[in-house]
Order: C-alpha cells, then sequence, then structure tokens
C-alpha cells in the first residue's frame, strides 16, 4: 500500500508518541477492562451464561452489551441478568441499542439490567442522507438523553465510519457534537472507525473534551488498513489515542472484535486483553 505524505507522517507521529509512552515510568494501564459482548456473538447466542462465565475468568471487569436475538439481557430477566453478572465479578456499563421504536421501555428494561449507559450504535441510512438529517437526529439523542437521565443512567452514541464521511461540506460527526446537549448525550469513540475513513481521535479528543466517557479500542491489519485486528497486533499507536482520551474524560476503555482472523473469536478476545492490558497511556 502506498501511503501519502501526509498518512505518512501521521503514522510517524503516532509510532513516536507510542514509544515516548511506553518508557515512561509513571504511565497507566486499564484496570478495568471492558469488552463488546458483539466480540463473541456466536458463543453469546449459544450458551450465553458460559460465555460470560468465560469472560470474567478471562479477566474482563466490564461488559457492554447490544440486543441480540434474546434481547441485551439474553433472555434473562433483568434483575436475574444483573445478579448473575454480579456473581461473576462482571460490571454492566453499558448496553448498544438502535433508534427503538419504543425508547422509554427499552430504557426501562436497561435501567432494571442495572446498566450504567445505553448507547446507540446504528443510524438508519434512510436518517442519515442529508445534513439536516443528521440535525434531527442530534435532535432526537437530546431527547433520548434526558429520557435516560430520568432513568439515572447516561446516554451516548457509538460511531462507525459513516458520520465521519463528508456530507454537504460538512463532518456528520462534527455535527452531531455541537447539536446535542452535553449535559444528556455523550460519545464512545470507537477509534477504528475514526482512522478507517481519514481522521484522527487525538483531534476529536482535543476539540470536544469532556464528550467522551467511553471508547472501542481494536487495532488495525497492517497488511489491510480495511480491516481491525487482535490489540497489539496492529499498527495503530494506542497508547497515544489512549492518553489523549483519559485526558478528554474517557472512562472506560472497552474491547471490540470484530474480525477474528484465523483466531477462534475466544482466543482474539483473550488475545486482545492481553494487548489492551499491556498499552501504557
Amino acid at each position: 500500500m502506498t501511503l501519502s505524505r501526509r498518512s505518512f507522517l501521521q503514522q510517524a507521529s503516532l509510532m513516536t508518541a507510542g514509544l515516548a509512552l511506553a518508557n515512561r515510568t509513571d504511565a497507566a494501564t486499564v484496570t478495568k477492562p471492558g469488552l463488546q459482548l458483539y466480540s463473541l456473538r456466536d458463543d453469546m447466542e449459544r450458551d450465553a451464561k458460559a460465555t460470560l462465565q468465560a469472560v470474567a475468568k478471562m479477566g474482563y471487569k466490564e461488559i457492554e452489551s447490544y440486543p441480540g436475538s434474546k434481547g441485551f439481557t439474553w433472555g434473562m430477566p433483568s434483575s436475574a441478568f444483573q445478579s448473575f453478572l454480579k456473581n461473576e465479578g462482571l460490571a454492566p456499563i453499558s448496553t448498544h441499542c438502535g433508534i427503538e421504536k419504543d425508547m422509554p421501555k427499552t430504557m426501562d428494561e436497561a435501567a432494571a439490567a442495572g446498566f450504567k449507559n445505553i448507547v446507540v450504535s446504528w443510524i438508519g441510512k434512510e436518517q442519515r442522507t442529508t445534513i439536516d438529517g443528521f440535525k434531527k437526529i442530534a435532535g432526537q439523542f437530546n431527547e433520548f438523553g434526558q429520557m435516560a437521565k430520568e432513568r439515572g443512567m447516561g446516554f451516548g452514541y457509538h460511531n462507525h465510519d459513516y458520520p465521519f464521511i463528508e456530507l454537504e461540506g460538512q463532518v456528520p460527526y462534527d455535527v452531531l457534537l455541537t447539536n446535542t446537549d452535553p449535559k444528556l448525550v455523550n460519545y464512545e469513540l470507537d477509534l477504528f472507525w475514526v482512522i478507517e475513513p481519514g481522521k484522527d481521535p487525538i483531534q476529536y479528543f482535543q476539540k470536544y473534551p469532556g464528550r467522551f466517557n467511553m471508547a472501542h479500542v481494536k487495532d488495525r491489519d497492517p497488511k489491510n488498513h480495511k480491516n481491525s485486528t487482535v490489540i497489539g497486533k496492529g499498527d495503530l499507536g494506542l497508547a497515544s489515542m489512549m492518553t489523549a482520551g483519559a485526558k478528554a474524560g474517557v472512562k472506560h476503555f472497552i474491547v471490540e472484535v470484530e474480525e477474528y482472523g484465523s483466531l477462534t473469536p475466544t482466543e482474539s478476545v483473550r488475545q486482545s486483553l492481553a494487548g489492551l492490558k499491556g498499552v501504557k497511556y
């Protein structure tokens, strides 16, 4: 792959920052690593309880759920799901959802299960064809943030690549940030999906401090920059990104494995945990 001069300089800068952090004696490491359960999507569908027990045994301390075929409490009543996680030593930090038809009901279920945050992770294509569409979504997010606040939760949005692709001369992600109430709407920045369309997560952390409370961490395949890979096996300067994230207010660094390569899902998640713990920031 041929790199442009700008891309080369950007990567060189991130690598240099990462090396500097690695040599620091006062650098922090993640003490309560989290896992987005989508990383083990097939295992969760087969046997959610056994999978969660395996996640706890690996050393994960926090989980982020998503609505599988049996919902984000995986067929368990909300209170039973919360108790099960507590017994396994797992904290339900967040769950993903869509823009649901009955958001109050969805939030009631999430709150009853003990989730601290509820996060919209996908915006339908028909809603994001114009900047005005993104402004309408921002208005919805403010409403959802108020609903979540009334239930003792935080509300947030998790990105993929599409809000960083310019539309009508603007970056939709910036439109969302500037049109949502910081007191009501948080953001969970997926580092890989910021970089893939050519943006810089460090710049976002620095430009919008206080807006990010969670981050998804994955690495990038050095041989194919369109693919993510196990943390520690890729070419992203994660240490410098996580440093900037922590300064901007990120409290939860969450592993998400989307592509397994030659590894099993379980081994991918296990190796990514080791990689995350090895990052000094």
